[in-house]
């Protein structure tokens, strides 16, 4: 028969590994007829707005815009000029998401754009955006913590306590926020303006309750005209806090972290109060937030029964702990030669593009390429931009029994100043790196219990008990499956049957007892490295 097993079922949500696209477009635009001929390209800028995600049949499609906005010298006045104009962006990831996958969390950004005018009225703009989803899929992690009817088949167990943690909940909303920038006084008013951006970023996330309190800031930066016809350049972080629904039974154990995107952004001069001063700004947001819980888990690794016959099926988990996240910062300084001599810098900015982990034992090793751009005036007034790539290294400790995986490198700050040789930029860099936190020893759980009907043969009385591990028969060798993967937990199945006879019973056998849990878990410990070694994890979301 089989024996009926205590068993514990967590409902969660498995993180299968990113998927990363990139998506290449070429069009032409033609200039709006209220704007002047184009003399000179001076700048060609993108904000990436994600709007949407849908999942359905096994492929996920994504939709949203990319924002160009144009610098240039006007055709006979010489004056700069700007206009604005959208790219659509929609992307389908066919037949790469496993059977099941319900959520996913979506990030971009625009890894190259070039704008050339073909004539005075017409312009060619090339964009390369790229999108990384990170999908998740309904998972159940079910333990054994206890046999029934121990005592009338004589069975004994040998259990294990492990930590693990858990995707307990998703959560997304939408929400838009409204805040003013606030010019200066040694700033002159806006009259025009010529460009615009935004990035966010989440400064805090943390459950009271039920609740998930979610505070982040708004980086805008605008360059306009002033009404004395100055290009003037102004920068602000705008705070923003909202209150997202978490999980009812949340307790000290439960962690939430989120992520933001921008889903669109309006900013003009003046807002409700008409003061030039003030630039109002609306901006759309999206908040995913990953909800963790950490358990601890009581399991069955071994049993045997010291009057029946039994058979166990086991199974191999490899069981990790939680996702422990690691900011780091550095301060980068970097000359930009231009050719000419600079009178003033306007503004700088940073964009990054696709970051790059090697991890070597006790260091992980961070690469990303900076994209610097600085929009100055020259000895005659006349605006020019600068673009320069450099590469960005940093190296983080990762602690013994740790995967690394970068999450993100973020500009705190971005200054320029002008040198004698060009223009010198100083970077305040942020990166943030989950440390994923992997129990290096596997565990043998028991899975299914059948106990034999007929009791022990008593002439076997004086034999010795065999060990499990000279007896066991494999059924069904090298059948993988996946139990459990998620940001901070991995638990890797290989469904083998092993089937143990016990060939003695009465006092021996008793007189035996911890001694043969001794000699089987040394056996266990002395042969984790060789466990470890077929039990490598080769991708894993943070």
């Amino acid at each position: 028969m089989e024996l009926e097993l205590c068993k514990e079922t967590y409902s969660c949500y498995e993180a299968l590994p990113p998927l990363v696209e990139t998506r290449e477009q070429s069009t032409e635009t033609i200039v709006p007829d209220y704007c002047p001929d184009i003399a000179r390209i001076v700048e060609g800028s993108g904000c990436l707005f994600v709007r949407s995600r849908e999942i359905a049949d096994g492929r996920v499609s994504v939709s949203g815009s990319l924002r160009v906005t144009l610098l240039y010298i006007a055709d006979g006045s010489g004056g700069l000029k700007s206009f604005s104009y959208t790219l659509p962006v929609e992307e389908t990831l066919d037949g790469r998401l496993r059977e099941g996958c319900t959520e996913a969390s979506v990030s971009g950004c625009v890894s190259a754009l070039e704008v050339r005018a073909l004539n005075p009225r017409k312009i060619m703009t090339r964009a390369a955006v790229e999108l990384t989803v990170t999908p998740y899929c309904a998972a159940q992690l079910t333990a054994c913590g206890d046999v029934t009817q121990r005592a009338e088949n004589g069975i004994e167990t040998l259990c294990e306590t492990q930590e693990v943690s858990i995707i307990k909940a998703l959560r997304s909303k939408d929400f838009v926020f409204s805040d003013d920038l606030v010019l200066s006084s040694s700033k002159e008013p806006a009259a025009e303006l010529l460009r615009e951006s935004a990035s966010v970023r989440t400064t805090e996330c943390r459950l009271i309750g039920g609740k998930i309190i979610l505070k982040g800031v708004v980086c805008v930066e605008v360059l306009y005209l002033s009404e004395s016809g100055t290009i003037c350049s102004a920068a602000a972080e705008l705070p923003f806090s909202q209150i997202v629904e978490g999980v009812e039974d949340a307790d000290e154990n439960t962690s939430a972290e989120a992520m933001l995107c921008l889903t669109g952004a309006e900013l003009r001069i003046g807002g409700e109060s008409g003061d030039a001063r003030t630039i109002s700004a609306k901006l759309f947001l999206h908040a995913f937030v990953v909800l963790r819980q950490r358990l601890c888990l009581r399991c069955i690794t071994d049993l045997y029964s010291t009057s029946c016959d039994l058979s166990a099926q086991m199974q191999t988990l490899e069981l990790c702990g939680g996702v422990e996240t690691v900011t780091q910062e550095q301060n980068v300084r970097e000359q930009i030669e231009t050719g000419v001599e600079v009178s003033a810098v306007l503004c700088a900015e940073v964009h990054f593009g696709s970051v790059s982990l090697v991890q070597e034992e006790s260091t992980a090793n961070v690469r990303c390429t900076a994209i610097l751009r600085v929009l100055y005036l020259d000895e005659g007034g006349a605006p020019l931009m600068v673009e320069r790539r450099t590469e960005v290294a940093a190296r983080i400790a990762v602690p013994e029994g740790c995967t690394a995986a970068v999450r993100s490198v973020t500009a705190c700050e971005v200054s320029a100043a002008a040198t004698a040789n060009g223009i010198e930029v100083d970077l305040c860099l942020t990166e943030r790196t989950g440390l994923l936190v992997r129990f290096r020893s596997r565990s043998r759980l028991v899975e299914l219990v059948q106990l034999f009907n007929h009791k022990k043969d008593h002439k076997c009385h004086n034999q010795e008990i065999d060990h499990f591990g000279d007896e066991q028969t494999v059924a069904d060798r090298g059948s993988h499956s996946l139990c459990f993967l998620e940001s901070g937990i991995v638990l890797t199945i290989q469904r083998d049957e092993f089937v143990g006879e016990i060939n003695a019973t009465g006092q021996k056998a008793e007189r035996r007892h911890d001694d043969i849990f001794n000699e089987r878990f040394d056996k266990a410990v002395e042969s984790t490295a060789d466990d470890n070694a077929d039990s490598e994890i080769d991708h894993v979301a943070l």
